[in-house]
């Protein structure tokens, strides 16, 4: 069984407002969740458990060959004590190579397990509904992706390993001493139930600063994010100091934090080495007076202090556990909340692909803005056949950016309200249905790497041909023909080493490398001077790929030969006719067209 992207790992959310107690009762069951996965399949588990069992059980025999073996010396049976000695080292082997297969096996399953579980977690956002993804802070998905799913598996492999250790050791311990001498294991079993009692004491506190301090963690990593992301801008309006002053508030925060899970954890190290000291403080006095008594032999002694030795070794890797479980809890239902986000539904049909561009048709579309009653979208009907050409304008803030949105499905519309070749846009697969479309949007995202990388993204099979094509009809070719590396060139972060008018055109260049039937540009070209937009906008009208293109754009040059003009203004279809006919009407697009003739006029340029 491996982990699945959906549903999450408890199969249900877990509301913010719940109590405390429902809160806890849903950490532990992801944390079940996360161990059946942990034993699915279980083989390795089990084999790793019955050899860390058997390792165990062998470490207990051997006080037992160390004690017979200096009572024969003491005796001057050297033959025994051969025998014994060589029964020790033969014992010693076993329990050494059992230990190490159990170790591997238990840790390797661990490990398996966290990758799972990363997997699942980057495969859930990955269809996780964009309003929600939009409320997240990426520094603190990092955080529970890292941090929390570690916590994690160490609450599987190594949780079992130091946890079967002390189910055998412990207990068998226990035992072994009480064959051996009862008032010796009465006095070591009275420290450690006081012990037990301690740490369950504290394990509601461990557990509230843990998840308090993960939070910090997460929040610090998001600030981080931010700034970091924004230093340009933080740098330009001198912002460097208090962004500091932010940083070492949110620093101090954790500090004061992690100070208090400290000091919970030190009370209960105090209570796990008190514990032990005393116990063997009882072996001390008592097998020592056996000794002085003639009731045990020196052999003897020395396998009671063995015996105690063994017992408590496990005792302190159970008092650790027990400190880090509360901490594995929180993750939990941190990597949970994250889980049980919702996602997108998966449609029941699928839209072939096709170089065919579908018919595109809106019935009284109507979204709200989040968080709001007030209409993004308002009653919008329009049919956008196929292989048309169809400019979007309208004042900001009209619902321009809103409608490419409901097209790719970033925002569900409501049923019924948006067509797809007669199929309702929710019906269709969101991965086959934004296969349909190459999009470019105002912001490109570019990553770390080569203009060739960033290029195959969207063809990554493409001929080398195919790539200078692209970038030809993007009106990216004479940058490139200054940079030293050509397509090799490396950028920096999201690009940040390309002007705006650059990463617009290597974005634009990577949408038409796609080849997708519907073209999408979202004020694609704003960052670019107006003979480079002429130039892009001559070869995006030279292809003869009988694909549709959608123009969202202030600049009325861009859409000057489309077939339709679509105005939005608050949301509301105002006006749908062609360029010519628009400018003729008295409404916004003739106003703006006006505007823009004039000053390009005054440039000595013509829109």
């Amino acid at each position: 069984m491996t982990f699945r992207a959906s549903p999450p790992i408890i199969d249900w959310p877990v509301p913010a407002d719940s109590s405390a107690h429902d809160r806890n009762a849903s950490a532990w069951r992801a944390l079940l969740r996360v161990w059946r996965a942990y034993l699915t399949p279980p083989g390795r588990p089990l084999l790793g458990g019955a050899c860390t069992a058997l390792a165990a059980v062998t470490l207990l025999l051997l006080p037992g060959f160390a004690a017979g073996a200096l009572d024969a010396a003491v005796q001057g049976d050297h033959g025994r004590v051969l025998r014994l000695a060589g029964a020790f080292g033969g014992g010693a082997v076993v329990e050494a190579l059992l230990r190490r297969a159990g170790r591997l096996a238990l840790i390797d399953r661990s490990r398996r397990t966290e990758e799972q579980l990363k997997d699942a977690v980057v495969r859930h956002l990955q269809r996780v509904r964009i309003p929600a993804l939009d409320a997240l802070r990426s520094g603190d998905v990092v955080s529970r992706l890292t941090q929390d799913v570690e916590l994690l598996r160490f609450a599987t492999g190594p949780a079992a390993l130091y946890g079967l250790q002390a189910l055998v050791l412990l207990p068998g311990g226990i035992v072994a001493l009480a064959g051996a001498s009862p008032r010796l294991a009465l006095a070591a079993a009275l420290p450690f139930a006081a012990m037990g009692l301690a740490l369950w004491r504290l394990a509601p506190a461990i557990h509230r600063h843990s998840r308090t301090v993960q939070d910090e963690l997460g929040g610090i990593a998001a600030l981080a994010g931010d700034v970091l992301a924004a230093l340009r801008f933080v740098r330009a309006a001198g912002r460097e100091q208090a962004e500091a002053e932010r940083m070492r508030s949110r620093s101090n925060d954790l500090a004061d934090h992690k100070v208090e899970l400290a000091r919970v954890r030190a009370r209960s190290d105090l209570a796990i080495h008190l514990g032990v000291e005393l116990a063997v403080l009882a072996g001390l006095a008592i097998g020592g007076l056996d000794v002085l008594a003639g009731r045990a032999t020196t052999g003897e002694l020395l396998r009671l202090y063995a015996l105690l030795g063994i017992a408590l070794t496990p005792l302190l890797a159970a008092g650790f556990l027990l400190g880090a479980l509360p901490r594995a809890l929180a993750a939990a239902r941190r990597v949970d909340e994250l889980l049980a986000l919702p996602v997108e539904t998966v449609g029941a049909f699928s839209v072939a692909r096709a170089p065919r561009a579908p018919r595109l048709e809106l019935r009284s579309l109507t979204i709200a803005r989040p968080g709001s009653d007030a209409p993004m979208l308002d009653g919008l009907s329009l049919t956008i056949e196929p292989g048309a050409t169809l400019g979007i304008v309208g004042p900001v803030g009209a619902g321009k950016s809103a409608l490419l949105d409901v097209l790719l499905r970033f925002r569900e519309p409501p049923r019924g309200t948006v067509l797809v070749d007669g199929r309702d846009l929710l019906d269709v697969d969101p991965r086959e249905l934004r296969a349909l479309f190459g999009f470019v949007a105002q912001e490109p995202f570019l990553f770390a790497d080569t203009i060739e990388q960033n290029l195959r993204l969207a063809a990554p099979d493409a001929p080398h041909d195919a790539l200078l094509g692209a970038v030809e009809d993007a009106g990216l070719a004479p940058d490139l023909a200054e940079w030293p590396e050509g397509l090799r060139t490396r950028l920096g972060e999201r690009g940040v080493t390309l002007s705006g008018g650059q990463r617009q055109r290597l974005s634009l260049a990577r949408a038409l490398l796609a080849g997708r039937p519907v073209l999408l540009l979202d004020d694609a070209l704003s960052a670019v001077d107006h003979e480079t937009e002429r130039r892009i906008l001559s070869a995006l009208a030279k292809r003869r790929d009988g694909g549709t293109r959608i123009v969202v754009t202030h600049r009325l040059s861009a859409v000057a030969a489309a077939h339709r003009v679509a105005v939005l203004e608050d949301g509301r279809l105002t006006a749908c006719d062609t360029p010519a006919a628009l400018r003729a009407q008295r409404g916004f697009f003739a106003t703006c067209w006006r505007l823009q003739a004039e000053t390009a006029a005054f440039d000595g340029r013509l829109p």
